[in-house]
């Protein structure tokens, strides 16, 4: 340092820049060996604890029980073929091991690099909450769905586009719930949700008001019909002659000790009657 400054100023300058670089270099090389240690420690820490928690849920029977409720279907249809056992370990290596690197770039004094870690990690929690959001709505979607299906079976009409009608609107507010899980303000799509679900019951409404007035007029009608009609009574109607034998909900089965036929009750109530 001496010799450079007998070289005047720029020797001056030259020895000032080494000695502060000699004193950076100093001050950072514990910094540095320190922050390599912390990432070690962290790999083997939740290179560790991943592994056992991947174990412990394999073992308590976490597989069999994504597998039942149709999850493990969900995760292989987007991709993930690691079982769910092995996709959690995973998930706790990552975040431990992410909170080590925020330690270790503290350490450095990265503030930029430790602020972009810390708002990862705060998206993090939301982030898997939201997808535990959408792959319950994918489950009950997949068992509403189901069952209203099987009700076809029943009698239950149109049970595949109803079936499929609940479906998109649980997946619908599944998608809404993880939205806003993840912080996105969803009131505007609430308020189309909200209205585009009040405008599909009004249809729906509508449609089976117009498509069961007949049947209405029918069962109106046969609640008279049990008054004035009484099982046993003789009448007369379209040169037909028999007996009632029962007023139904929605027709009349009459008899003339031979041959049985029904009448709808409306028209019983309103055509002339021979008794």
């Amino acid at each position: 340092m001496d010799g450079l400054a007998n070289l005047g100023p720029f020797g001056l300058a030259l020895a000032d820049a080494l000695r502060s670089t000699g004193t950076r270099l100093t001050d950072l090389l514990p910094k540095l060996l320190a922050a390599v240690l912390i990432i070690l420690a962290g790999w083997v820490v939740s290179r560790a604890v991943g592994w056992a928690v991947g174990r412990m849920l394999g073992r308590v029977g976490f597989d069999r029980a994504m597998e039942r409720l149709r999850i493990s279907g969900l995760l292989r249809q987007a991709g993930v073929n690691e079982r769910p056992s092995a996709l959690s370990g995973r998930i706790i290596y990552w975040s431990i091991w992410l909170m080590f690197l925020v330690s270790a770039a503290e350490t450095l004094q990265l503030v930029a690099v430790r602020n972009a870690l810390d708002r990862f990690l705060g998206f993090v929690p939301d982030l898997l909450g939201a997808c535990l959001i959408l792959l319950a709505g994918f489950a009950l979607a997949r068992v509403v769905r189901n069952m209203i299906v099987s009700a076809e079976a029943a009698g239950l009409l149109h049970a595949e586009r109803i079936g499929a009608g609940f479906r998109v609107l649980i997946l619908l507010i599944a998608s809404v719930l993880a939205l806003d899980e993840l912080g996105v303000d969803t009131s505007l799509l609430v308020s189309a949700t909200t209205a585009l679900i009040v405008v599909a019951g009004l249809s729906a409404g509508a449609a089976f008001a117009v498509g069961s007035r007949q049947v209405m007029t029918h069962i109106l009608a046969g609640h008279y019909l049990r008054r004035s009609l009484p099982s046993g009574s003789r009448i007369g109607i379209r040169d037909r002659q028999g007996e009632v034998a029962k007023v139904g909900a929605v027709d009349t089965l009459l008899t003339d000790g031979t041959n049985s036929w029904t009448v709808p009750n409306a028209v019983l109530l309103e055509e002339v009657l021979e008794r």
